[in-house]
Protein backbone atom coordinates (compact mmCIF):
# COMPACT_ATOMS: atom_id res chain seq x y z
CA UNK A 1 0.00 0.00 0.00
CA UNK A 2 1.58 3.33 -0.96
CA UNK A 3 1.81 6.42 1.21
CA UNK A 4 -1.13 8.14 -0.41
CA UNK A 5 -3.45 5.21 0.29
CA UNK A 6 -1.82 4.35 3.61
CA UNK A 7 -2.44 7.82 5.04
CA UNK A 8 -5.80 8.63 3.44
CA UNK A 9 -7.39 8.71 6.89
CA UNK A 10 -5.16 11.66 7.84
CA UNK A 11 -6.87 13.97 5.38
CA UNK A 12 -9.86 14.42 7.68
CA UNK A 13 -8.61 17.87 8.78
CA UNK A 14 -7.64 19.22 5.35
CA UNK A 15 -9.48 22.34 4.25
CA UNK A 16 -10.64 20.57 1.06
CA UNK A 17 -10.53 16.86 0.19
CA UNK A 18 -7.38 15.51 -1.37
CA UNK A 19 -7.58 14.50 -5.03
CA UNK A 20 -6.99 10.77 -5.50
CA UNK A 21 -6.02 9.72 -8.98
CA UNK A 22 -7.50 7.29 -11.46
CA UNK A 23 -5.15 6.86 -14.42
CA UNK A 24 -5.76 5.25 -17.79
CA UNK A 25 -2.38 4.75 -19.55
CA UNK A 26 -3.98 5.13 -22.97
CA UNK A 27 -5.26 8.65 -22.25
CA UNK A 28 -2.93 11.62 -22.89
CA UNK A 29 -1.64 13.06 -19.64
CA UNK A 30 -3.18 16.51 -19.97
CA UNK A 31 -6.62 15.05 -20.66
CA UNK A 32 -6.69 12.38 -17.94
CA UNK A 33 -9.70 12.35 -15.65
CA UNK A 34 -9.17 12.47 -11.92
CA UNK A 35 -11.28 10.98 -9.19
CA UNK A 36 -12.08 12.61 -5.85
CA UNK A 37 -13.27 9.76 -3.65
CA UNK A 38 -14.68 8.02 -6.72
CA UNK A 39 -16.19 11.09 -8.43
CA UNK A 40 -14.77 12.11 -11.80
CA UNK A 41 -13.74 15.75 -11.74
CA UNK A 42 -12.25 16.31 -15.20
CA UNK A 43 -8.79 16.77 -16.60
CA UNK A 44 -5.86 18.03 -14.59
CA UNK A 45 -5.93 21.43 -16.27
CA UNK A 46 -9.38 22.13 -14.78
CA UNK A 47 -8.52 21.24 -11.18
CA UNK A 48 -6.27 24.01 -10.01
CA UNK A 49 -6.44 27.80 -9.88
CA UNK A 50 -4.64 29.16 -12.90
CA UNK A 51 -2.06 30.84 -10.67
CA UNK A 52 -0.83 27.65 -8.90
CA UNK A 53 1.59 26.45 -11.56
CA UNK A 54 3.62 24.27 -9.22
CA UNK A 55 0.47 22.53 -8.01
CA UNK A 56 -0.41 21.61 -11.56
CA UNK A 57 3.05 20.16 -12.19
CA UNK A 58 2.81 18.05 -9.04
CA UNK A 59 -0.64 16.87 -10.14
CA UNK A 60 0.80 15.77 -13.48
CA UNK A 61 3.44 13.75 -11.65
CA UNK A 62 0.72 12.20 -9.53
CA UNK A 63 -1.19 11.26 -12.67
CA UNK A 64 1.98 9.50 -13.78
CA UNK A 65 1.85 7.33 -10.66
CA UNK A 66 4.02 9.25 -8.20
CA UNK A 67 2.83 9.97 -4.66
CA UNK A 68 3.10 13.70 -4.00
CA UNK A 69 2.11 13.75 -0.32
CA UNK A 70 4.02 15.96 2.11
CA UNK A 71 4.16 14.07 5.39
CA UNK A 72 4.04 15.91 8.74
CA UNK A 73 4.31 14.40 12.20
CA UNK A 74 3.20 15.74 15.58
CA UNK A 75 5.55 14.15 18.14
CA UNK A 76 4.47 13.82 21.75
CA UNK A 77 6.27 11.59 24.27
CA UNK A 78 7.73 9.48 21.48
CA UNK A 79 4.42 8.88 19.72
CA UNK A 80 3.63 10.42 16.34
CA UNK A 81 0.34 11.54 14.89
CA UNK A 82 0.76 11.73 11.12
CA UNK A 83 -0.75 14.28 8.77
CA UNK A 84 -0.35 14.41 5.00
CA UNK A 85 -1.04 17.21 2.56
CA UNK A 86 -1.02 17.01 -1.21
CA UNK A 87 1.71 19.03 -2.92
CA UNK A 88 -0.86 19.76 -5.62
CA UNK A 89 -2.58 22.10 -3.16
CA UNK A 90 0.09 23.06 -0.63
CA UNK A 91 3.78 23.77 -0.46
CA UNK A 92 5.72 22.84 2.67
CA UNK A 93 4.99 26.10 4.50
CA UNK A 94 1.32 26.08 3.52
CA UNK A 95 0.95 22.46 4.58
CA UNK A 96 2.67 23.12 7.90
CA UNK A 97 0.39 26.06 8.66
CA UNK A 98 -2.65 23.92 7.83
CA UNK A 99 -1.64 20.99 10.03
CA UNK A 100 -0.65 23.29 12.91
CA UNK A 101 -4.14 24.77 12.74
CA UNK A 102 -5.53 21.23 12.79
CA UNK A 103 -3.65 20.71 16.05
CA UNK A 104 -5.19 23.92 17.49
CA UNK A 105 -1.94 25.82 17.03
CA UNK A 106 -1.90 29.58 16.54
CA UNK A 107 1.10 30.88 14.61
CA UNK A 108 2.73 34.00 15.99
CA UNK A 109 3.65 36.50 13.31
CA UNK A 110 3.20 36.37 9.56
CA UNK A 111 4.11 33.57 7.20
CA UNK A 112 7.77 33.85 6.17
CA UNK A 113 8.63 35.68 2.97
CA UNK A 114 11.60 35.65 0.61
CA UNK A 115 14.20 38.11 1.86
CA UNK A 116 15.19 40.81 -0.58
CA UNK A 117 11.84 41.28 -2.28
CA UNK A 118 13.29 42.93 -5.41
CA UNK A 119 13.50 40.56 -8.37
CA UNK A 120 17.19 40.09 -9.34
CA UNK A 121 18.15 40.49 -13.00
CA UNK A 122 17.90 37.25 -15.00
CA UNK A 123 20.04 37.09 -18.14
CA UNK A 124 20.61 34.52 -20.86
CA UNK A 125 24.06 33.94 -19.38
CA UNK A 126 22.47 33.14 -16.02
CA UNK A 127 20.13 30.72 -17.78
CA UNK A 128 23.03 29.00 -19.48
CA UNK A 129 24.93 28.70 -16.21
CA UNK A 130 21.87 27.18 -14.57
CA UNK A 131 21.45 24.68 -17.41
CA UNK A 132 25.11 23.71 -17.14
CA UNK A 133 24.73 23.25 -13.39
CA UNK A 134 21.79 20.90 -13.92
CA UNK A 135 23.55 18.84 -16.56
CA UNK A 136 27.11 18.53 -15.34
CA UNK A 137 28.13 15.05 -14.07
CA UNK A 138 27.00 14.39 -10.51
CA UNK A 139 27.36 11.77 -7.78
CA UNK A 140 24.95 8.83 -7.73
CA UNK A 141 23.51 6.45 -5.20
CA UNK A 142 25.59 3.25 -5.21
CA UNK A 143 22.53 0.99 -5.31
CA UNK A 144 20.94 2.69 -8.33
CA UNK A 145 21.82 1.78 -11.94
CA UNK A 146 23.98 4.27 -13.81
CA UNK A 147 21.56 4.47 -16.70
CA UNK A 148 18.12 6.03 -16.23
CA UNK A 149 16.74 2.53 -15.97
CA UNK A 150 13.21 1.45 -15.20
CA UNK A 151 14.37 0.03 -11.86
CA UNK A 152 14.20 3.60 -10.58
CA UNK A 153 10.41 3.64 -10.92
CA UNK A 154 8.58 1.92 -8.06
CA UNK A 155 4.91 2.69 -7.51
CA UNK A 156 2.47 1.33 -4.97
CA UNK A 157 4.73 0.98 -1.91
CA UNK A 158 4.99 3.13 1.20
CA UNK A 159 8.29 5.02 1.29
CA UNK A 160 10.59 3.98 4.12
CA UNK A 161 11.29 6.76 6.62
CA UNK A 162 13.01 7.69 9.89
CA UNK A 163 12.87 10.74 12.12
CA UNK A 164 14.29 12.29 15.27
CA UNK A 165 13.89 15.39 17.43
CA UNK A 166 17.17 16.85 18.66
CA UNK A 167 17.32 17.38 22.40
CA UNK A 168 17.53 20.98 23.57
CA UNK A 169 21.22 20.77 24.48
CA UNK A 170 22.23 19.48 21.06
CA UNK A 171 19.98 22.03 19.34
CA UNK A 172 21.61 24.91 21.27
CA UNK A 173 25.09 23.58 20.48
CA UNK A 174 24.13 23.33 16.79
CA UNK A 175 22.99 26.95 16.74
CA UNK A 176 26.22 28.11 18.40
CA UNK A 177 28.31 26.06 15.97
CA UNK A 178 26.57 27.28 12.82
CA UNK A 179 26.82 30.92 13.97
CA UNK A 180 30.54 30.43 14.59
CA UNK A 181 31.09 29.29 11.00
CA UNK A 182 28.65 31.92 9.63
CA UNK A 183 26.33 29.30 8.12
CA UNK A 184 22.56 29.21 7.77
CA UNK A 185 20.65 26.44 9.52
CA UNK A 186 19.76 24.96 6.12
CA UNK A 187 23.32 25.11 4.81
CA UNK A 188 24.69 23.63 8.04
CA UNK A 189 22.29 20.70 8.12
CA UNK A 190 22.50 20.04 4.37
CA UNK A 191 26.29 19.82 4.49
CA UNK A 192 26.10 17.42 7.46
CA UNK A 193 23.59 15.23 5.63
CA UNK A 194 25.71 15.24 2.49
CA UNK A 195 28.79 14.22 4.48
CA UNK A 196 26.87 11.54 6.38
CA UNK A 197 25.65 9.95 3.13
CA UNK A 198 29.09 9.96 1.46
CA UNK A 199 29.68 6.19 1.91
CA UNK A 200 26.42 5.52 0.05
CA UNK A 201 27.29 7.69 -2.96
CA UNK A 202 29.62 7.25 -5.91
CA UNK A 203 31.47 10.54 -6.41
CA UNK A 204 33.40 9.35 -9.47
CA UNK A 205 31.24 11.50 -11.75
CA UNK A 206 31.28 14.65 -9.65
CA UNK A 207 29.66 16.31 -6.62
CA UNK A 208 26.26 15.42 -5.24
CA UNK A 209 23.30 17.31 -6.73
CA UNK A 210 20.73 18.42 -4.17
CA UNK A 211 17.50 20.26 -4.94
CA UNK A 212 16.52 22.92 -2.38
CA UNK A 213 13.03 24.53 -2.38
CA UNK A 214 12.79 28.32 -2.13
CA UNK A 215 9.83 30.10 -0.52
CA UNK A 216 8.70 32.77 -3.01
CA UNK A 217 6.14 34.46 -0.75
CA UNK A 218 6.56 38.22 -0.86
CA UNK A 219 7.35 38.26 -4.59
CA UNK A 220 4.81 35.70 -5.82
CA UNK A 221 1.10 36.09 -5.06
CA UNK A 222 -1.50 33.31 -5.07
CA UNK A 223 -5.23 33.44 -4.46
CA UNK A 224 -4.87 30.73 -1.80
CA UNK A 225 -2.32 31.76 0.87
CA UNK A 226 -1.46 28.10 1.57
CA UNK A 227 -0.99 27.15 -2.09
CA UNK A 228 2.39 26.55 -3.71
CA UNK A 229 4.57 29.68 -3.57
CA UNK A 230 7.81 27.94 -4.34
CA UNK A 231 10.70 27.51 -6.66
CA UNK A 232 13.90 25.46 -6.41
CA UNK A 233 17.66 25.86 -6.72
CA UNK A 234 20.21 23.13 -7.54
CA UNK A 235 23.10 22.77 -5.09
CA UNK A 236 26.24 20.74 -5.91
CA UNK A 237 28.22 19.53 -2.90
CA UNK A 238 31.51 17.67 -2.81
CA UNK A 239 32.42 15.25 -0.04
CA UNK A 240 34.55 17.84 1.75
CA UNK A 241 32.14 20.80 1.49
CA UNK A 242 31.22 22.00 4.96
CA UNK A 243 28.45 24.26 6.35
CA UNK A 244 30.05 27.47 5.11
CA UNK A 245 30.51 26.16 1.55
CA UNK A 246 26.92 24.87 1.42
CA UNK A 247 25.59 28.19 2.69
CA UNK A 248 27.66 30.11 0.13
CA UNK A 249 26.27 27.97 -2.69
CA UNK A 250 22.67 28.47 -1.62
CA UNK A 251 23.18 32.22 -1.35
CA UNK A 252 24.96 32.33 -4.72
CA UNK A 253 22.04 30.62 -6.47
CA UNK A 254 19.63 33.10 -4.86
CA UNK A 255 21.86 36.03 -5.79
CA UNK A 256 22.02 35.06 -9.46
CA UNK A 257 18.25 34.64 -9.69
CA UNK A 258 18.22 30.88 -10.34
CA UNK A 259 14.98 30.53 -8.40
CA UNK A 260 13.29 33.19 -10.54
CA UNK A 261 14.46 31.50 -13.74
CA UNK A 262 13.15 28.11 -12.62
CA UNK A 263 9.89 29.61 -11.41
CA UNK A 264 9.32 31.33 -14.75
CA UNK A 265 10.14 28.19 -16.72
CA UNK A 266 7.86 26.00 -14.60
CA UNK A 267 5.04 28.54 -14.86
CA UNK A 268 5.30 28.56 -18.64
CA UNK A 269 5.28 24.76 -18.90
CA UNK A 270 2.39 24.32 -16.47
CA UNK A 271 0.21 26.93 -18.14
CA UNK A 272 0.18 25.18 -21.54
CA UNK A 273 -1.64 21.85 -21.83
CA UNK A 274 0.54 20.88 -24.79
CA UNK A 275 3.54 20.53 -22.48
CA UNK A 276 1.85 18.16 -20.01
CA UNK A 277 3.52 14.96 -21.34
CA UNK A 278 6.95 16.66 -21.21
CA UNK A 279 6.71 16.87 -17.40
CA UNK A 280 7.03 13.11 -17.04
CA UNK A 281 9.62 12.98 -19.83
CA UNK A 282 11.66 15.50 -17.82
CA UNK A 283 11.24 13.34 -14.71
CA UNK A 284 12.50 10.32 -16.63
CA UNK A 285 15.47 12.29 -17.95
CA UNK A 286 16.54 13.37 -14.45
CA UNK A 287 16.10 10.06 -12.63
CA UNK A 288 19.31 8.77 -11.13
CA UNK A 289 21.05 12.18 -11.25
CA UNK A 290 19.99 13.89 -8.04
CA UNK A 291 20.63 12.63 -4.52
CA UNK A 292 17.34 14.13 -3.39
CA UNK A 293 15.47 17.13 -2.07
CA UNK A 294 16.35 19.04 1.11
CA UNK A 295 13.59 21.19 2.61
CA UNK A 296 14.15 23.50 5.58
CA UNK A 297 11.01 25.27 6.79
CA UNK A 298 12.72 27.49 9.35
CA UNK A 299 11.74 28.27 12.95
CA UNK A 300 8.16 28.81 14.13
CA UNK A 301 6.61 30.09 17.34
CA UNK A 302 3.18 28.54 17.89
CA UNK A 303 0.79 28.89 20.81
CA UNK A 304 -2.01 26.45 21.71
CA UNK A 305 0.03 23.26 21.25
CA UNK A 306 0.48 20.71 23.99
CA UNK A 307 3.60 21.32 26.05
CA UNK A 308 6.57 19.28 24.84
CA UNK A 309 5.14 18.74 21.37
CA UNK A 310 7.61 18.68 18.48
CA UNK A 311 7.07 18.51 14.72
CA UNK A 312 8.74 16.69 11.85
CA UNK A 313 8.17 16.64 8.11
CA UNK A 314 9.36 15.15 4.86
CA UNK A 315 8.80 16.32 1.29
CA UNK A 316 7.53 13.73 -1.21
CA UNK A 317 9.98 11.44 -2.97
CA UNK A 318 9.92 10.62 -6.68
CA UNK A 319 12.00 8.63 -9.15
CA UNK A 320 14.13 11.71 -9.88
CA UNK A 321 14.32 12.95 -6.26
CA UNK A 322 14.72 9.63 -4.43
CA UNK A 323 15.52 11.01 -0.96
CA UNK A 324 13.43 13.56 0.90
CA UNK A 325 14.98 15.39 3.87
CA UNK A 326 12.92 17.73 6.01
CA UNK A 327 13.95 20.14 8.78
CA UNK A 328 11.68 22.31 10.92
CA UNK A 329 11.89 24.00 14.33
CA UNK A 330 8.66 24.56 16.28
CA UNK A 331 8.87 26.30 19.66
CA UNK A 332 12.59 25.55 19.82
CA UNK A 333 12.31 21.80 19.08
CA UNK A 334 14.29 20.86 15.95
CA UNK A 335 12.89 17.90 14.02
CA UNK A 336 14.72 15.98 11.31
CA UNK A 337 13.19 13.43 8.95
CA UNK A 338 14.31 11.32 5.99
CA UNK A 339 12.09 9.49 3.51
CA UNK A 340 13.34 7.19 0.74
CA UNK A 341 11.88 6.26 -2.62
CA UNK A 342 11.41 2.47 -2.79
CA UNK A 343 14.14 2.12 -5.44
CA UNK A 344 16.64 3.10 -2.72
CA UNK A 345 15.28 0.92 0.06
CA UNK A 346 12.02 -0.39 1.45
CA UNK A 347 13.35 -0.82 5.00
CA UNK A 348 12.72 1.79 7.69
CA UNK A 349 15.72 0.38 9.57
CA UNK A 350 18.05 1.26 6.70
CA UNK A 351 16.77 4.84 6.50
CA UNK A 352 17.26 5.03 10.27
CA UNK A 353 20.94 4.19 9.73
CA UNK A 354 21.20 7.10 7.29
CA UNK A 355 19.50 9.36 9.83
CA UNK A 356 21.98 8.27 12.49
CA UNK A 357 24.86 9.02 10.11
CA UNK A 358 23.38 12.52 9.68
CA UNK A 359 23.17 13.02 13.46
CA UNK A 360 26.72 11.71 13.94
CA UNK A 361 28.00 14.21 11.39
CA UNK A 362 26.14 17.02 13.18
CA UNK A 363 27.84 15.96 16.43
CA UNK A 364 31.25 15.86 14.74
CA UNK A 365 30.72 19.34 13.32
CA UNK A 366 29.68 20.66 16.74
CA UNK A 367 32.71 19.01 18.36
CA UNK A 368 35.06 20.55 15.79
CA UNK A 369 34.03 24.01 16.97
CA UNK A 370 34.35 23.27 20.69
Amino acid sequence: MDLCEHDRRDYEHEETPRHYVTVSPSVPLGARKRSVFGCSVGPVSQLFPEDDFAGRLFALLEDDGECIAIRFGEVSQGDVRWYVRSHARYDGIGGLVDVLRSANGHILGDMPELSGAARPPCSLDAGRRLAELWHQPAARWNQLPRSGARQLVVHGRRPAYAWTVLDSGRARALQASRKAVKASVGGYLLSCLNAGLTPLLSHDDGPALWVVPVNMRGVVRRRRPLANHLSFVPILLREEDGPRAATRQIRARLADGSHFLLHSAASAVASIDYFAPSVTAFADCLRGRSVGLFSSLGAWQVTGLDKGTAWILSPPVTRFLPLGAGVVTVNGALGLMLQAYPSLTMQDSEVNEWLQAWIDQIDRQIASMA
